[in-house]
């Protein structure tokens, strides 16, 4: 039995998903050719061409280090939140694991996957967009039942100089901030 309402934040959470999904499927696509034979057999699918599956599952996140977190809440925000949780994580091998204050000022720990879906370069300056799904283990509001964790699905994008940047994040009513060293 979830203790919070998620109707609001989880209609939200599908919307940018299937966006974010979207834009990932039709970025590789091929224009339409009239001069297509459509009675030809298909030639053998190019490497580089990928199932919507394949684009969704992404590829492992890049090992890195996740220092500081800060956070802005969208709905149930009070003057009592915290904005700032000291958070120390790892991508590594594309799983992640990582501990913070949460906005109750409580020690909070998760774990899971971590993907991603699009990344590009331009120099020495990179990006990557992707998806973290796992386990968080320390709001007590949000737990499922009274085992103390509650799942966790959340968006990324990672912007960086070399090896040293931010990551911008959304899950549930929150966006998130933090620095990123990547090895």
């Amino acid at each position: 039995m979830f203790k919070t309402n998620f109707s609001h934040t989880a209609s939200q959470l599908f919307i940018l998903l299937a966006v974010f999904f979207g834009f990932s499927l039709f970025q590789n696509q091929k224009a339409y050719s009239a001069e297509e034979d459509f009675g030809a057999p298909s030639p053998p699918r190019a490497e580089t061409e990928k199932t919507a599956m394949e684009l969704f599952w992404g590829e492992p996140a890049m090992d890195t280090l996740y220092l500081g977190m800060w956070s802005y809440h969208f709905v149930d925000d009070d003057d009592e939140y915290q904005t700032t949780h000291n958070l120390i994580g790892l991508a590594f091998k594309g799983f992640f694991f990582g501990t913070f204050e949460n906005s109750r000022d409580d020690r909070a720990w998760s774990g899971g996957v971590q993907r991603d879906v699009y990344r590009t370069t331009w120099g020495p300056i990179s990006m990557e967009a992707g998806y973290r799904a796992g386990i968080l283990y320390g709001y007590e509001k949000m737990e499922i039942g009274n085992s103390g964790l509650f799942p966790l699905i959340q968006l990324y994008s990672d912007i960086r100089y070399k090896n040293v940047g931010m990551q911008f994040a959304w899950g549930g009513s929150a966006l998130t901030a933090g620095f990123l060293i990547r090895f």
